[in-house]
């Protein structure tokens, strides 16, 4: 499933990811995330 970061938050010091289960939230480093998701970087908005 591709997923898509939006490039604005490449700017930002940590984005946060849903960790699977109820509750749990990931915070990453935006490059970190982008490239453990394999994620495209677009404007979304």
């Amino acid at each position: 499933m591709p997923v898509t970061i939006e490039q604005t938050a490449l700017g930002k010091t940590s984005v946060y990811s849903n960790g699977g289960q109820r509750g749990l939230q990931i915070e990453l480093k935006p490059e970190g995330a982008r490239g453990a998701l394999g994620a495209i970087v677009a404007a979304l908005v």
